[in-house]
């Protein structure tokens, strides 16, 4: 528990100092949703995660373990407002090229830089080109990949061809996804992303704006307390895993309050000086989540061969990390550079 607390504060204290550092002159407005809650949400999501899968993967603790679908849920928030306000200005034209390369680029590129490590670990030559195709993802760890694809492609569809019913299909297919798929890391996202959508189609961007400080309080607070007691029932073990609805239904409850809380509440600090000041370095993370997210990946699969102490590990990690996304990024850039150049 230690080491991973320490890894939430290093990465808090680092991307804290850097962003001192910036000199980022679009901060005027920091409104909810707006760029710089959103950026600082996207950072925050992906800190959550990686410290989900250190604290209960690697050192063991229970108490990370709801972390990493938090985090998820606010990404996906953040994804599905952000898609439809993308829609609003710029219709369907160009949206799955360009939202899909975001993520499959990295994705793609990262497969081929570490094909060792994907043959070895990934069930050989066969699960290396099966991952290309998203159908083998190291026995499902880069399972959010082909996730966010399926969710854009059917964004994509239902806004180009059936825009008048769009919330009716959203809907369904979130009510379908909660009561038929059994894997929990799917189904307990059932509602994250339509939910982004729907603070986009309701305009509860400007009705969260007109409430009071005390309401906006008042509704953090009530949704930590509704993952809070769910997260106590499960460890009552109340609800059996073999009942999968129950159990992913007792899972959503968790994460999906638990993370609009984290939305809402980050709404509302960063307006203070101290609030500002805790979160505002997550948003220089942003750009980097999907690089983050694949490389951290990659280097826990590495490190799993090695019995290092904890804080040879946490150091290794994070070393290791922060040289690996700088370096996917860089190829990144440049083949997108080429791509660029070669569509001209």
């Amino acid at each position: 528990m230690l080491y991973a607390l320490s890894f939430f504060m290093l990465a808090w204290l680092s991307v804290t100092v850097l962003d001192n550092k910036s000199k980022d002159k679009a901060l005027d407005s920091k409104e909810f949703l707006g760029c710089v809650h959103t950026s600082t949400c996207r950072g925050l999501a992906i800190i959550l995660v990686v410290t989900m899968h250190l604290g209960a993967g690697v050192f063991g603790s229970r108490l990370f373990t709801p972390l990493g679908g938090i985090g998820v849920a606010l990404f996906l928030i953040c994804s599905g407002y952000g898609l439809s306000c993308s829609f609003a200005k710029c219709g369907t034209e160009g949206f799955l090229k360009k939202r899909v390369s975001k993520v499959l680029v990295p994705y793609w590129l990262s497969v081929i830089l570490v094909t060792p490590l994907v043959i070895e670990t990934g069930g050989g030559i066969r699960g290396w080109l099966l991952s290309f195709p998203l159908v083998d993802l190291l026995d499902d760890k880069f399972w959010y990949v082909r996730y966010i694809i399926i969710i854009y492609i059917i964004f994509y569809l239902i806004y180009r061809f059936a825009y008048k019913y769009r919330m009716i299909f959203l809907f369904v297919l979130s009510v379908c996804s909660i009561l038929f798929i059994q894997d929990r890391l799917y189904a307990e996202q059932s509602f994250s992303f339509i939910f982004g959508v729907f603070i986009y189609e309701v305009d509860l961007k400007n009705k969260w704006r007109t409430l009071s400080n005390n309401a906006q309080i008042a509704i953090v607070i009530c949704g930590l307390a509704i993952g809070s007691l769910f997260l106590i029932v499960k460890q009552t073990n109340i609800v059996p895993e073999e009942n999968y609805l129950l159990y992913n239904i007792e899972q959503l409850l968790i994460k999906f309050p638990t993370a609009v809380s984290l939305l809402l509440g980050s709404s509302f600090l960063i307006q203070f000086k101290t609030g500002w000041a805790i979160l505002k370095g997550y948003r220089l993370l942003s750009p980097l989540t999907i690089e983050i997210y694949l490389v951290h990946v990659y280097v826990l699969l590495l490190f799993e061969r090695y019995e290092l102490p904890n804080w040879a590990y946490l150091l290794g990690f994070s070393m290791v990390c922060i040289v690996g996304v700088a370096l996917l990024k860089a190829i990144e850039n440049i083949v997108n550079q080429i791509g660029r150049k070669l569509i001209k």
